[in-house]
């Protein structure tokens, strides 16, 4: 590169290339507009530019001297900085976006580059030169478009799942409501002949009106309680209660949607009173142990064919119940648990 020298005013000017001159602005630019610091080899600062201290809200005084474990946050694994030593001492130069902490104790988060400077003569290390972009409000940025899209995700899955909680609903409210018009109709329609009417006939239909209207209750409870669930004001009531009872009151409660669609209980262990029945006690809330036990018993009977079979077994400390029935099952096991997962059943007529 030519060089002219004016040996009486002891200046060096140096002819450079459009390219060159370029590339030399450009690198100015950005140690102006980035945080630069210079090390000695064990880590200690010997230098810092006004945008680092501007940012990390030290002074000049206050980290010359330091090393730089001053800036580092808490949250960093210590394999970073293995890493960054290891690549810096080998001569190569180390990046990665790192998490540093400022004088305030606030979070400076930094896309750093650390150079190693290499003496021309020796060929040895002599310091290092730390470049950091200031990138703490992109990431926010991010994170905040992040967290927006998110929530847009998830108010349109609440969406989509109202709408098949309302459809799913209407359907379960549909079934007693028609039982309760049907057997209401057949009463009105009578009720000028009652006398002639069957007791035995009258009092099987104002049942099963009864029946109806308990199992839209129940649907309405079912409602309220994923109301509150969802909004974290579900309450729980835990109390000291015999399990074995609890499970044989929800079986006798469920036998007549059973008789109704000819589906048969059978049980082993369990419907019959058992001596050893003191033994199951347990520390729960009962109204939610029987809830889980009846949506499961009623969605067996359901679903099966004609049979629905329970099984109670038991050691000295644990207890199992298995509920079979001969339905077509579920193929798809791994959405079991998914809110209104339903499986399609195909009907041959």
């Amino acid at each position: 590169m030519p060089k002219l020298i004016d040996t009486k005013k002891k200046t060096l000017t140096v002819n450079l290339s459009l390219e060159e001159y370029t590339n030399l602005h450009y690198f100015q630019t950005l140690l102006e507009n980035s945080a630069v610091t210079k090390s000695d080899l064990r880590g200690n600062i010997t230098y810092v530019n006004r945008k680092f201290t501007e940012i990390t809200g030290f002074s000049e005084d206050e980290l010359l001297g330091q090393n730089h474990r001053i800036l580092r946050h808490p949250d960093n694994d210590n394999d970073i900085f293995k890493d960054l030593w290891d690549t810096v001492r080998g001569g190569k130069i180390w990046r990665e976006r790192l998490l540093n902490r400022n004088k305030d104790g606030s979070d400076f988060w930094a896309e750093t580059t650390i150079i190693p400077l290499i003496s021309t003569k020796k060929g040895e290390l002599i310091e290092y030169i730390a470049i950091r972009q200031d990138i703490t409000d992109f990431l926010k940025l991010k994170r905040e478009i992040f967290a927006k899209q998110n929530r847009a995700r998830e108010e349109k899955e609440i969406s989509k799942a109202k709408d098949s909680f309302l459809i799913l609903f209407t359907h379960e409210l549909k079934t007693p409501l028609n039982a309760i018009i049907s057997f209401t109709k057949y009463l009105i329609k009578h009720a000028g002949n009652l006398d002639n009417l069957p007791n035995n006939k009258a009092l099987s239909l104002l049942e099963r009106i009864e029946d109806a209207a308990h199992d839209m209750l129940s649907n309405v409870m079912q409602l309220l309680e994923l109301s509150r669930l969802r909004a974290n004001k579900l309450q729980y009531n835990i109390s000291t209660f015999n399990s074995f009872q609890a499970l044989q009151e929800v079986v006798e409660e469920q036998r007549n949607m059973a008789n109704e669609r000819g589906v048969e209980i059978t049980c082993e262990n369990l419907c019959e009173l058992s001596k050893s029945a003191n033994l199951y006690l347990l520390e729960s809330d009962e109204l939610r142990f029987k809830q889980i036990f009846r949506n499961i018993l009623s969605n067996a009977i359901k679903y099966t064919k004609n049979r629905v079979h329970l099984s109670l077994f038991s050691d000295s400390t644990t207890w199992r119940l298995r509920i079979e029935d001969n339905g077509p099952g579920i193929s798809k096991k791994e959405g079991v648990f998914d809110l209104f997962e339903k499986e399609k059943i195909l009907t041959i007529k």
